[in-house]
């Protein structure tokens, strides 16, 4: 299920909670949508009837002993979810500094010489691997990075003529 952007979900820094660097530790805030809900009981209802017509029973568990953190009720229904390891939206990419971290080419609006350069600068992601879209963002960042730092340091053109 591809859940659309939404500025609940986000991820901030702990103000108290610290790692072994002493770096504030991440925090995590992530709910699903009623619209993903509902697209995630719609799916196993099809998953029910697919496992009744070939006779197979569904041995799929949800435990409720904190081991499964996608665990939910929906509609009187227990369900689960996981998440497929493809992180994305914590940098998102837009048009002004009010509604996005990074420009079109994943350059921080704050810092500019700075480039946040991944799956971050996807508001959401579908079903399927997000590789090839984030390699083509890294090769079109790439190229932004490397006509920046032309600009920046390219040496004077001095007029011979104009020495004599």
């Amino acid at each position: 299920m591809e859940q659309s952007a939404d500025p609940a979900n986000r991820i901030t820094l702990d103000p108290t909670l610290r790692d072994r660097l002493g770096l504030p530790r991440p925090v995590a805030t992530y709910d699903l949508s009623h619209h993903v809900r509902e697209g995630i009981a719609a799916a196993k209802t099809v998953s029910d009837q697919v496992f009744a017509r070939l006779g197979a029973e569904d041995r799929t568990d949800f435990p409720d002993d904190g081991s499964w953190p996608g665990r939910y009720e929906h509609n009187g229904r227990v369900y689960g979810y996981r998440g497929a390891g493809h992180g994305a939206g914590t940098h998102i990419m837009g048009s002004s500094p009010g509604t996005s971290v990074v420009d079109s080419w994943q350059r921080c609006w704050d810092h500019p010489g700075l480039y946040a350069v991944g799956c971050g600068s996807m508001p959401s992601v579908a079903t399927s691997n997000p590789t090839l879209t984030m390699a083509a963002l890294a090769l079109r960042s790439a190229e932004r990075i490397e006509a920046d730092l032309v600009e920046r340091h390219r040496p004077a053109l001095l007029d011979s003529g104009a020495a004599r």
